[in-house]
């Protein structure tokens, strides 16, 4: 299931790491960022999610969609010429004329064969907490800003972030703190309004 939904997902990215996904590992997932909303979500251990089943992987779909897209971007772009060539040679372990079961057996078998789990685990957590979002490193200079109480830096540096990814309700949110700061009321309400019609269940912009 995990290879049907990953790689689903890398192909309607056309292969580009999604910016969807790499937020939800890092703010939801695992918690990385500073002043992201932490959810109750974790991440699924390695050997488990390749081995659910259908029925499994839905109960879990909340981590499982995006660990799976994680997991193939990991095996292809992961700086493992050996692994990527491995990930795509268990394609062809594949027999139109086999089972589902049958498939999924030679598949798997193809590809984890004589590799060390707790290594390969290790490796693709590390790869994908390194993953950054466009504008991720102004976001941090503009919360290091906001705590120094210089929220005019605050907000150059937001909005810099949001130049860079427009679509992310995040800066947006922190740039609204900063403008709130400095008592432009008007400007806050208008980015934490900007910041709730990208992102509904950031709740905290309502406040």
């Amino acid at each position: 299931q995990w290879v049907n939904e990953g790689m689903a997902e890398l192909y309607e990215h056309h292969g580009r790491p999604s910016q969807e996904w790499i937020r939800t590992w890092r703010e939801s997932i695992r918690h990385l960022d500073k002043e992201a909303t932490p959810g109750n979500l974790a991440v699924i251990p390695l050997a488990e999610l390749v081995s659910m089943l259908r029925d499994g992987w839905i109960k879990r779909q909340d981590v499982a969609y995006c660990e799976s897209w994680a997991f193939c971007h990991f095996l292809l772009e992961g700086g493992d010429p050996a692994l990527r060539k491995r990930f795509l040679d268990a394609f062809g372990a594949l027999r139109a004329d086999a089972s589902r079961e049958e498939n999924t057996k030679a598949f798997q078998e193809k590809l984890f064969e004589g590799l060390d789990p707790a290594d390969l685990e290790k490796r693709f957590l590390e790869f994908m907490d390194g993953l950054k979002l466009p504008g991720y490193e102004a976001i941090q200079k503009g919360l290091e800003a906001a705590e120094k109480k210089d929220h005019a830096e605050a907000i150059a540096r937001f909005t810099e972030a949001i130049q860079a990814d427009p679509d992310y309700n995040r800066p947006y949110y922190c740039r609204g703190r900063s403008h709130y700061a400095l008592e432009a009321f008007d400007k806050a309400e208008e980015d934490f309004r900007k910041s709730v019609d990208l992102s509904p269940e950031h709740t905290v912009s309502h406040q």
